[in-house]
């Protein structure tokens, strides 16, 4: 008798728990009363998984700033792989080598989170992200610092000391990409009330981005290529390089691609094929060779020369595509 009330107790124990939800947190009733608007930033966020409420929370942050949580991804995007390195092995991470990638976007805006709700009721999650504003003025003053005087004064120093135009320009691409978020950070500083004084860190961002307009424009391709039938994968490169934001113009060119493309024959009862191979150089202003690429690629058949030939030039292109651009960064692995 004794065993059979313990069970009991214990049933009614587990039906209470289930019947009862978790209670919303004092913030979902009133923000304000845990986090005043004189101390805090504080969004609420909504959405079917917590990290879907989280995102409409930063974003709802982000509007704070009069920006959107896309441009600020962009903008720590493109600082983070600048500073990193990734997809490019320059001696930039050794200049950068004590700075801290941003991990996210909630870092990067100093945002943090309250503890979630989950909305039973509707079978939603709640979050509530928040900047306390002392702390964020810390935050954004002490990277303006250590971006300044640790990335773009360096940077700035060694593209004045490099000869070689493209490395002077990728020196500077890493310095705009540090100057914009010193320019964001010292813009939140403003909407914020505490703006500080930058005026000769907002000088050396202005002269990095001056600098990579001016020289970006220097930079530009030519390409020649023997055996390339109808200027097929000349015309690729034109197009590979102008998406990543190269110039391409053959009158003027400061850098000149020369390659070479081979082709071996062989008629099958399956029918005709044609085995490709592709040599690329890029030649310097003094003649150097800076980059190098070669590929050698399986053979393509069909029912005709004409479109064996079509086929084989095709997956040059579309290798070329896929790798051309990521392999060309490489090559400032010659600064490390």
């Amino acid at each position: 008798m004794k065993t059979r009330r313990v069970f009991l107790i214990f049933v009614f124990s587990s039906v209470s728990y289930v019947v009862f939800p978790a209670p919303p947190p004092v913030w979902y009733r009133d923000k304000t009363a845990e986090y005043p608007d004189s101390r805090f930033i504080a969004e609420i966020g909504m959405g079917d998984t917590l990290d879907a409420a989280k995102t409409m929370a930063l974003s709802n942050i982000a509007m704070f700033f009069k920006t959107s949580i896309r441009a600020q991804n962009e903008l720590f995007t493109e600082y983070n792989e600048s500073v990193s390195g990734k997809g490019k092995q320059t001696n930039r991470n050794s200049l950068m080598r004590n700075q801290a990638v941003i991990t996210s976007e909630a870092e990067f805006l100093g945002v943090r989170f309250a503890s979630p709700w989950y909305n039973e009721q509707s079978g939603t999650w709640v979050a509530l992200g928040y900047i306390d504003i002392e702390e964020a003025l810390q935050i954004y003053r002490n990277r303006i610092e250590t971006n300044h005087n640790s990335l773009i004064q360096r940077l700035l120093t060694a593209y004045e000391q490099e000869e070689e135009l493209l490395y002077k320009v990728e020196y500077l691409r890493g310095a705009v990409a540090t100057a914009k978020i010193i320019e964001e950070d010292i813009r939140a500083l403003s909407i914020l009330n505490s703006s500080g004084q930058f005026a000769e860190v907002l000088a050396h961002t202005r002269e990095a981005v001056a600098a990579y307009n001016a020289y970006r424009t220097k930079i530009t391709f030519g390409v020649h290529i023997d055996g390339d039938r109808d200027g097929l994968i000349g015309r690729k490169l034109f197009s590979i390089l102008e998406s990543a934001g190269y110039i391409c113009d053959p009158r003027n060119a400061a850098y000149i691609i020369h390659g070479d493309i081979t082709t071996s024959e062989e008629t099958l009862p399956a029918g005709y094929f044609v085995r490709a191979s592709i040599t690329l150089q890029l030649f310097g202003g003094n003649g150097a060779v800076l980059y190098s690429y070669s590929k050698n690629y399986s053979r393509k058949g069909a029912k005709s020369w004409e479109a064996a030939y079509g086929s084989a030039f095709k997956g040059i292109a579309d290798d070329l595509s896929r790798n051309f651009i990521n392999e060309f960064s490489a090559l400032y692995g010659r600064l490390n």
